[in-house]
């Protein structure tokens, strides 16, 4: 990256850095813990940056950091990682739609008793999720993605895991919003094939128009991401026995629309 290029990137940080700050205040991330997270993450980064071998003198060259602190956060245990219950529920919720016996039709899902043939606990194991099923039961419940029936059965209310708040909703924002960075890193620096990342943004508009374009753009991207889930789906499912099928795939959807301040022109 060029010094032009360095000024400019570094003027957008304040951009690129004040949503995050907010969920970090909200969350009561004060500044030595938010140093602390940003010192293991450039370490991470520069890390294997280029091809070359991962010294300290390296890696303190590249981030800034005396090799005392580079050598103390190499060692440092590995921050935990989120990711496995939001997966969990996301692919349970996704194959007990798709999948038979667990559902009636595509998109149509059965009432699930919790043990026997076809119950719950099957439908655990045939998603092939690493998590109890007791876990990923209570973390549904409690998501409002099921309910539990009068008879003891289970009924799937919700087309996607989309956890309302505490540990979840925080495991959710960082890998939808982790792996979109990734993507969009990537095609900043050049360091991975192009990754598809487009947007449509618009101005000068009412708050008419953001409500129709809200509730548009809301239905266009949910049925998008469930046609592309069930070709996923289907894929996962013809590919798991084969070995090397180890790949990830992530698509996301995002609407944001911010009502004008003040008054518009007359």
């Amino acid at each position: 990256m060029t010094d032009d290029n360095s000024a400019h990137f570094a003027e957008m940080m304040h951009q690129l850095l004040v949503p995050l700050a907010q969920a970090m205040v909200a969350h009561g991330m004060t500044i030595a813990t938010a140093t602390e997270a940003i010192k293991q993450a450039l370490v991470t980064a520069a890390e294997g940056q280029d091809g070359r071998a991962d010294s300290d003198s390296r890696i303190s060259l590249l981030t800034g950091l005396n090799r005392k602190e580079v050598k103390r956060l190499r060692h440092a245990p590995a921050p935990s990682v989120g990711r496995t219950k939001v997966n969990a529920a996301a692919a349970v919720i996704s194959h007990w739609r798709l999948a038979k016996p667990f559902c009636k039709t595509v998109g149509k899902p059965r009432d699930l008793a919790r043990k026997g043939v076809g119950g719950f606990d099957d439908l655990i194991r045939a998603a092939r999720v690493d998590v109890p099923p007791a876990t990923v039961l209570e973390m549904l419940l409690e998501q409002g993605a099921v309910a539990a029936l009068a008879d003891g059965d289970f009924r799937l209310i919700a087309a996607s895991a989309l956890p309302q708040g505490g540990a979840g909703a925080i495991d959710a924002f960082a890998v939808t919003i982790g792996a979109h960075l990734t993507a969009a890193v990537g095609n900043l620096t050049g360091t991975a094939a192009p990754h598809f990342d487009r947007a449509v943004v618009y101005s000068h508009l009412t708050d008419d128009d953001l409500a129709v374009l809200e509730a548009a753009a809301r239905v266009e991207a949910q049925a998008a991401l469930e046609r592309v889930n069930a070709l996923a789906h289907a894929l996962r499912e013809a590919s798991a026995p084969k070995r090397g099928a180890k790949g990830r795939f992530v698509m996301g959807a995002y609407v944001l629309a911010t009502p004008g301040k003040g008054k518009g022109p007359k």
